[in-house]
């Protein structure tokens, strides 16, 4: 049962990539962001708290959509524009520029590992 589910997870994201894969350059970053947004209510990536979670297949899937567009940004070349954007609007927001370079910080160090 665990392989069914992590093909299906799988073609999900094909399809996934897919869709993000015709998005023109603005379109894609707009939806990173967006989603981005919406990825930061969730109180932890963390496993264990993700079982007991109510939004747990939401969360699931938007954050794999997350995963896909970043791919699809690092692969096109636009991850430090789209970044630059988030931190543009992270100062016009002042309550949230914290939570926005926490997360600006995760993604570098993913692109980046020390």
């Amino acid at each position: 049962m665990k392989a069914f589910n992590s093909q299906r997870i799988s073609f999900k994201e094909m399809e996934l990539k897919t869709k993000i894969q015709n998005m023109p350059n603005q379109v894609l970053i707009n939806e990173w962001k967006n989603i981005r947004e919406i990825n930061q209510g969730c109180p932890s990536a963390e496993p264990p708290t993700c079982e007991f979670c109510a939004q747990k297949n939401n969360c699931f899937y938007f954050f794999m959509y997350e995963k896909v567009l970043t791919e699809e940004i690092i692969a096109r070349g636009l991850f430090h524009f789209a970044l630059l954007s988030i931190t543009k609007k992270a100062t016009r927001r002042t309550t949230q520029k914290v939570v926005i370079t926490t997360r600006v910080t995760e993604y570098e160090q993913f692109v980046w590992p020390n």
